[in-house]
């Protein structure tokens, strides 16, 4: 019986930590970037609706003068670089003091180097405008001309916000460096801690490392199916006969103690021999050695009987070649003639004893 797995609960991830509370000097801090910010961009929008009514006035008290155009031009050039930078130091500031308020410590860092870089700016713009309100005093001069055309206080204006905007660097530095430092330091850790999707996903099990939940114990193991015996073993290793190698020089049985391979029909050595039944014990065993078939009693041939002697008055005749036995496929073919010796044929006959009957005796 099979049970469906079940996943262990995902483990909680850790409590998220307390956010630490926001130093007053980083609040001040950043409420004060954010003012700059929104001065500076109305500045610029104030200085774009007053340039076209100081032109025309700039115009109408100049006269046909051959500087007025190029006046005309560095207003118009300042106006639209006034703009375009608020614009842009407005986003700055909004993000500083976004990150300030968050604690980190790059945008700390990024931001005394922004105030350092405005207390800069904004006293060389102070001194640009003290100087040409003095240059600009000369009477019946062009540029008492162009002074002359702005509003009333507008002057009076660029120069008091030059000087706060470099009192409210200031201000925002020291309160920078008087804050806290572990708030930025602790903020940063929280951000590489409390990152979101650390926690497993539900239905997964835990990362390595946590005991499995109390009640699963292992799986209960499987025995031998029922109805079957357990399998023949096989013969010890070692019981085969230790194998014997022949004389030098002569190929014995493979090493390596192996057996040699059984022939059709033989079993095993580790097995037992089987005898199949006997029938009839009468009759021989179909598996037994065949027995070879009985030889008859040899019979002593007859000797052979003697050869006569050969009269000397015979002449000695060729050796004859005793044709074979015809019918038989294994006997040679019969042989030519051979001619006669010449020895044979001049030979005179040899000379015959006299009969011991005759009275005769050869005479001498």
């Amino acid at each position: 019986m099979s049970y469906a797995v079940q996943h262990p609960a995902a483990a909680a991830g850790p409590a998220p930590a307390a956010t630490p509370r926001r130093p007053v000097p980083v609040a001040f801090a950043s409420v004060l970037l954010l003012v700059m910010a929104v001065v500076g961009l109305g500045y610029a929008v104030a200085t774009l609706a007053v340039a076209p009514g100081t032109v025309d006035r700039f115009r109408q008290a100049a006269g046909d003068r051959p500087d007025v155009d190029g006046y005309v031009t560095v207003v118009w050039i300042s106006a639209a670089v006034g703009a375009v930078l608020a614009v842009l130091l407005f986003a700055l500031y909004v993000v500083l003091a976004l990150g300030l308020r968050r604690g980190s410590n790059g945008v700390r860092i990024a931001t005394l180097v922004v105030c350092v870089l405005g207390l800069l700016a904004g006293g060389a713009a102070t001194l640009t405008m003290v100087a040409q309100e003095g240059w600009n005093s000369l009477p019946g001069s062009v540029g008492a001309a162009l002074s002359d055309a702005y509003p009333g206080p507008w002057i009076g204006l660029n120069v008091g916000l030059s000087v706060a905007q470099m009192i409210g660097y200031a201000v925002v530095a020291l309160l920078l460096l008087t804050a806290p430092r572990a708030f930025f330091g602790r903020a940063t850790e929280q951000g590489r801690s409390a990152t979101p999707g650390q926690a497993p996903p539900p239905g997964y099990a835990p990362p390595p490392g946590y005991a499995p939940p109390p009640g699963y114990g292992p799986p209960p193991g499987y025995g031998p199916p029922p109805g079957y015996g357990a399998p023949q073993g096989y013969g010890a290793p070692g019981s085969y006969p230790p194998a014997q190698y022949g004389p030098p020089g002569a190929y014995g049985p493979p090493q390596g103690g192996y057996p040699p391979q059984p022939m059709y029909g033989a079993p095993y050595p580790s097995a037992p021999a089987v005898t199949p039944p006997v029938e009839n014990p009468g009759e021989p065993s179909p598996w037994a050695a065949p027995v070879a078939p009985e030889s008859s009693p040899s019979v002593a041939e007859p000797a052979a009987e003697p050869t006569p002697p050969v009269s000397p008055a015979a002449p000695a005749a060729s050796p004859s070649v005793a044709e074979p036995a015809s019918g038989s496929p294994w006997t040679a073919p019969p042989a030519g003639d051979f001619p006669a010796t010449p020895d044979a044929a001049g030979a005179t006959p040899a000379p015959q004893p006299p009969d011991e009957g005759s009275g005769t005796r050869p005479s001498s």
